[in-house]
């Protein structure tokens, strides 16, 4: 199996090429960091990861991709450009969050925050406790610190510590049962509402 993974919601995005095994299990794997100016260079990026694992776009079998909580821009451009070759290509698409990327990064230990910033002094924040993953939330820098120094709990900080997440989302996807469509396991996470939705409140419902 064939999986393309893009990560473009934290603060280091980057894309991943899956080759997974089954008879024996193995796997081979190419990855590749996005850059600067992500949303405009993403077709060229994975174009080149494609030529670094000697394969064309109708070699892939499965496409993944990070749903957030994170960049509101990268958000939007990974999930777009990632359905959009899904669709034209007429493979599955599959969504992961970002916190569950991290999760499967970062084995140990089985109690942890993760924490990715989310401005204004605060941050997204998971956390693991006996291996199982809950949020996220959106808290103050400060009070999920101090939370976790009083409980004696590790804190991974996304963009201070950046994790490998493409690949762990190629491996997710991986793992995943087949839909004909592809499975958004978690639903789009940007996080913070626009500007204009936290001055004067999100749109009102047209007519039916």
């Amino acid at each position: 199996m064939l999986v393309l993974a893009v990560e473009t919601a934290s603060p280091v995005p980057a894309a991943t090429l899956l080759l997974a095994g089954e008879r024996p299990p193995s796997e081979k794997m190419e990855s590749l960091l996005l850059g600067e100016r992500t949303a405009e260079l993403l077709p060229r990026r994975v174009r080149e990861l494609l030529g670094l694992g000697g394969v064309g776009l109708g070699s892939l079998d499965r496409i993944v991709v990070a749903t957030g909580p994170g960049s509101f821009t990268g958000i939007r451009a990974g999930v777009a450009f990632c359905r959009g070759l899904a669709r034209a290509l007429g493979r599955p698409v599959y969504g992961f969050g970002t916190f569950e990327a991290a999760g499967l990064a970062v084995r140990e230990p089985p109690e942890v925050d993760f924490v990715l910033d989310a401005g204004r002094g605060e941050v997204f924040r998971a956390a693991r406790r006996s291996g199982v993953l809950s949020g996220p939330a959106l808290v103050g820098r400060a009070e999920a610190l101090e939370s976790a120094a009083g409980r004696g709990i590790s804190v991974v900080d996304l963009g201070a510590s950046p994790l490998p997440l493409s690949w762990a989302l190629a491996r997710l996807a991986a793992r995943a049962p087949l839909e004909a469509g592809g499975l958004f396991r978690s639903p789009l996470a940007y996080g913070r509402a626009s500007a204009a939705e936290e001055r004067f409140g999100p749109p009102a419902e047209g007519p039916a």
